[in-house]
């Protein structure tokens, strides 16, 4: 019976990233500790599962960056840890203490909770601000007294941290404790920003508070508030982004209220379009494309028109933005520049263009040529899937890449190419 090709495609990659991380965890035992993290590094950036014994065998390494290294390697396989080997950690460096946090969860729950409580006994700021994350996520009910202690602190980033942790755990904070810092101007911007984002994931009943911080006028506040709008209903917030859109012309008002609207109101609020409209002549390249994407998902009657106006912008972040937009309105003209942007486009428009090109199965003898050395990696990515989905690769070709020491993920590609057009290529390569 013959084999399925899915299945054989799946031991060939698999065996295709072991032989890549074999090559690459030579590193792992060079006598420089800056090539053995590097190699951990990529190890984690693979996710390969091969070398784990490697990773915690350097948990015991005498540098703080290796031992770094591969708990963040470790945590990234999702390797579980024996709690002994994570307890000897406790006494290395603060840097190292804050990741033995972060990295707690491989150890069993109960485990874990025993670790991170240990840790919130360390004089330093920063590695209990790590546990009180680690809590919140873990979900280490166990220490909530301790981190109620710490809600009251002096010190202002652990207090955020420590509210912040115990409405994650479920605990009740005061409101008011909360409005006190984002109200408090001797406070740094970072410590009231903190709690407003605590708030506003806490409270109930927001709207007031968004309406008083938006008042205050002071943007990094603001700016919060207004991004938040995106989680309301509409009808709620419209009164706010119809006043600000009428008189605001700063990009960092105007792009957030325009988030919320693309978010909230775009199906529903005809006053919108208006708006939209009017923002696509806004100096801000930000905001025009906001507006655009508006505009879009309202489907306007003049969408075409915009798509367009946008393609032949001199900007290539306009045009990277209405190249996808060609699939929806394939005019003669907008091909055209699809066409011409693959013939001499930046980076952006070109990745752009490529996708569209696939989808609309425009044939091209430009396309080949994006996959020299030359480009960019992700040029020459976009390129092999236009070249197997339009079918003008031949499977030899493919083969080739797959067995050449480019990149992994272009060859990759190149073995999902192969089992699409010539699927009985893959038992013959996994024999050779």
């Amino acid at each position: 019976m013959k084999e399925n090709s899915r299945k054989v495609l799946n031991r060939i990659k698999r065996n295709l990233i072991e032989r890549e991380s074999e090559i690459i965890s030579q590193g792992l035992n060079s006598v420089t500790p800056a090539v053995v993290v590097t190699t951990l590094n990529e190890l984690r950036r693979l996710k390969d599962p091969f070398h784990m014994h490697d990773g915690v065998r350097l948990l015991d390494h005498s540098s703080d960056e290796v031992v770094i290294a591969a708990l963040r390697y470790l945590e990234r396989v999702e390797h579980p840890l024996e709690s002994e080997k994570m307890k000897s950690l406790l006494t290395r460096s603060v840097k190292v203490k804050k990741e033995v946090a972060k990295a707690a969860e491989l150890c069993d729950y109960k485990s874990a909770c025993e670790i991170l409580r240990t840790l919130l006994q360390e004089p330093s700021s920063d590695v209990k601000i790590a546990v009180l994350s680690a809590c919140s996520n873990i979900g280490c009910d166990d220490a909530v007294e301790e981190i109620k202690e710490m809600s009251n602190s002096d010190d202002i980033d652990l207090k955020m941290a420590a509210l912040e942790a115990l409405i994650e755990l479920g605990e009740e904070v005061e409101e008011e404790k909360l409005k006190k810092v984002i109200f408090d101007t001797s406070l740094p911007d970072k410590n009231r920003k903190m709690a407003l984002k605590v708030f506003l994931k806490n409270s109930i009943s927001p709207f007031e508070t968004i309406k008083k911080v938006i008042a205050l006028d002071h943007l990094p506040l603001s700016s919060i508030a207004l991004e938040f709008l995106g989680n309301m209903k509409c009808e709620s917030v419209w009164e706010i982004m119809e006043e600000m859109l009428d008189k605001e012309n700063l990009p960092a008002k105007v792009i957030p209220i325009l988030k919320a609207s693309l978010k909230n109101c775009a199906e529903e609020n005809t006053k919108l379009e208006k708006f939209a409209l009017n923002h696509l002549k806004h100096p801000s390249k930000k905001v025009k494309v906001l507006a655009f994407k508006i505009l879009m998902q309202m489907d306007v009657p003049q969408a075409s028109d915009i798509v367009e106006d946008f393609l032949n912008s001199s900007s290539a972040d306009l045009r990277s933005v209405a190249i996808p937009f060609i699939y929806h309105y394939p005019t003669e003209e907008n091909v055209e520049t699809l066409k011409e942007i693959l013939h001499k486009g930046d980076e952006k428009s070109v990745i752009e263009a490529l996708k569209v090109i696939r989808k609309l199965k425009i044939r091209s003898d430009e396309i080949e040529k994006y996959m020299n050395k030359n480009y960019p990696l992700t040029v020459r990515k976009e390129a092999l899937k236009a070249l197997i989905s339009l079918g003008t690769i031949e499977a030899n070709e493919l083969e080739s890449i797959a067995l050449s020491n480019d990149s992994l993920e272009l060859r990759m590609i190149a073995l999902d190419g192969l089992a699409k057009i010539d699927p009985d290529r893959l038992t013959e390569l996994e024999v050779a």
